[in-house]
Order: C-alpha cells, then sequence, then structure tokens
C-alpha cells in the first residue's frame, strides 16, 4: 500500500566502552530503503531495556520523518514478555502515547536472521559520536542492497 512504511529496528550492547547502539531502517511500500540511523547511547542496560529502547528511538524517528502508517518490526517478543519490568512499562507507555500520532502503527516481531541490517547499523553504532542518519540519496551500498 501507497504510503505504508516498515520500520525495522535493532538494539546491541557494547559491554566493553559501557554503551548500546540501536539501529532502524525505513523502507518504502516496495521495499526500497528510503532512510536509515543509528544511535549511540552512554550506559549499560539490560538487554531487554536496550530492545525497549531501540523501538522508542525508531518511533521517534518515524515521527520526525512524518511518516503515518508504520509497520514496526524488530524483538518485540522480549519487551513484550518483560512488561513486569517497571523501566520496561514506562517506556512502553511512551511508546503507547508516541504511536498514536500516527494513522495507523502495527508492532511485530522480527527475528535476528530478518533483521540483519537493523542488526548490522546497532552494532556500528559504536562507531558514532550520537546520532547519524541517512536520507535515501545518502545510503550507502551496503544498506541499500
Amino acid at each position: 500500500m501507497t504510503g505504508r512504511f516498515k520500520v525495522n529496528v535493532d538494539g546491541a550492547l557494547f559491554v566493553g566502552i559501557s554503551c548500546v547502539g540501536f539501529g532502524v531502517v525505513v523502507q518504502d511500500h516496495e521495499g526500497q530503503v528510503v532512510a536509515a540511523a543509528l544511535k549511540r547511547h552512554r550506559g549499560l542496560f539490560n538487554a531487554t531495556l536496550v530492545e525497549a529502547m531501540a523501538i522508542r528511538f525508531a518511533v521517534d524517528l518515524a515521527r520526525d520523518l512524518s511518516l503515518r502508517v508504520v509497520d514496526l518490526g524488530g524483538d518485540i517478543l522480549e519487551v513484550m514478555a518483560a512488561r513486569s519490568s517497571y523501566t520496561v512499562l514506562i517506556i512502553e507507555d511512551s511508546l503507547v502515547e508516541a504511536a498514536a500520532s500516527f494513522v495507523s502503527c502495527h508492532f511485530s516481531h522480527i527475528g535476528k536472521k530478518g533483521n540483519e541490517v537493523a542488526h548490522g547499523l546497532a552494532k556500528y553504532a559504536k562507531f558514532v559520536g550520537d546520532v547519524f542518519f541517512f536520507r535515501m540519496e545518502e545510503i550507502p551500498s551496503c544498506v541499500s542492497d
């Protein structure tokens, strides 16, 4: 459907340098990459919280890009299974609030095998200062292929 965007997200832990990374890939309805972003965040968190933070980063990016219909995929099952965690619940509440700004926002689980580009970006985030964003015309071939 025209106007629908697939947003894949993943998080990574970098224990040795006390930070985490987030990677996001945005594709249009034809599967073409239209944007990608990665972010490094200082601090160490458990894997579930990193995934929840990465999902929040992806939702914020989709909003900043003025996307209206979004299918967001990542390690959603891990986050949903941890709903008893107070910190994850706070992030989940902020996600629900942020997602309300879309016409439609659907969350789905994607395993690591189906999310390799977002995972690669999340791992590469340890080499960036804060946030690195690619627009469609700037995306390196390793992301768009």
